[in-house]
């Protein structure tokens, strides 16, 4: 199957790529070492060509890949009648071990838990109405119907994220990041996506369904993965930090805005239906009111036939890279917040 000469040569190489990605995963301390000490490097030699474009460039080379691939695969099939799919296969581990060295690898890191030396505390009702109550303060006293212009967020995260704690562990920011245009935003619309992050050459991305008072908070929160960090509830507390530590009301109203949904929720599971309720009319009508009316757009966007789908893969992605919540590893962001 594997062949002789530059064949097995280049099996040599796959198999070896594919080994130490599997190593950083077992070895203790590789995807902390990788993540505060390679991946800067990475991402900058990575990114730097990719920041001529506003456009995906990892995406257009993606697609132009796999299209080539397919092509290739097919006139192979029927002028040479050769079905083997070692040539496919070739292809799909090369972009497993490029997905997982550019970027993928920040999935074994340490928790922030460690990282941070935090504590993971204990529920405790008293303790959460507590946080409750100050969360209720600080989004009323923030509340702002300001709408910023993107070039400012995108500089005020720049300057924030420049200046943050090492704590943390994350890296330093670069100068030529911004955010790309989505391809299909029609499509990532109707999976409910706000943005993403494309690891291959460091690109991260908004929808431009967004609407202007989310756009802060999904910004700092992709752009933070960019930062090295993949787990989603850290992601999430990190786009909270920064917007909330800005000198911007604007921007500290979107930070707590960004959480609503899932403290809202929270409130709703742990505390009874009277005292979750009661807490709901201490938030400002007008806090409350933007918040269902984004839920409303996503929800008109949104296709649940697609979106059970991507859902799904979603969920199943982040399970196997060590995130056993998967998909509600984003609303566990209120227990690393009340940990803080």
């Amino acid at each position: 199957m594997i062949g002789s000469g530059k064949h097995r040569n280049s099996w040599v190489w796959l198999l070896t790529g594919f080994a130490l990605v599997q190593l950083m995963y077992f070895v203790p301390g590789a995807g902390e070492y990788y993540a505060r000490h390679l991946y800067p490097a990475i991402t900058a030699v990575l990114s730097f060509p990719a920041s001529v474009s506003h456009l995906s460039f990892g995406c257009v080379l993606l697609y132009l890949a796999e299209f080539i691939v397919v092509f290739v695969w097919l006139i192979r099939a029927i002028v040479k009648h050769k079905f083997s799919p070692v040539f496919v296969l070739k292809y799909v581990v090369t972009i497993y071990i490029w997905f997982y060295f550019s970027w993928g690898i920040c999935y074994s890191r340490d928790s922030i838990y460690e990282r941070a030396a935090l504590e993971h505390l204990p529920y405790d009702e008293e303790q959460f109405t507590a946080f409750l109550s100050d969360y209720s303060d600080s989004i009323n006293a923030a509340y702002c119907t300001e709408e910023l212009s993107k070039d400012f967020v995108q500089e005020e995260v720049y300057k924030i994220y420049n200046n943050y704690d090492d704590q943390f562990g994350l890296c330093k920011p670069l100068r030529w990041k911004r955010a790309k245009t989505m391809m299909f935003e029609g499509l990532t619309s109707k999976m409910g996506i706000s943005g993403y992050y494309y690891g291959f050459f460091g690109e991260f991305h908004i929808n431009g369904d967004c609407l202007p008072f989310e756009y802060p908070f999904v910004y700092a929160h992709e752009y933070s993965h960019s930062l090295g960090v993949a787990n989603e509830a850290e992601a999430n507390l990190h786009a909270y930090i920064a917007c909330t530590s800005s000198s911007n009301q604007a921007m500290r109203y979107a930070g707590y805005l960004g959480l609503f949904g899932y403290i809202y929720n929270n409130a709703s599971q742990l505390l009874s239906q009277e005292a979750a309720s009661k807490w709901l009319k201490t938030i400002r009508p007008e806090v409350v009111e933007m918040y269902f009316a984004k839920a409303s757009h996503w929800e008109s966007l949104y296709s649940q036939r697609i979106g059970k789908i991507q859902s799904k893969v979603y969920n199943a992605f982040l399970k196997s890279n060590g995130i056993p919540s998967g998909i509600k590893n984003y609303s566990e962001v209120v227990s690393l917040l009340m940990a803080l």
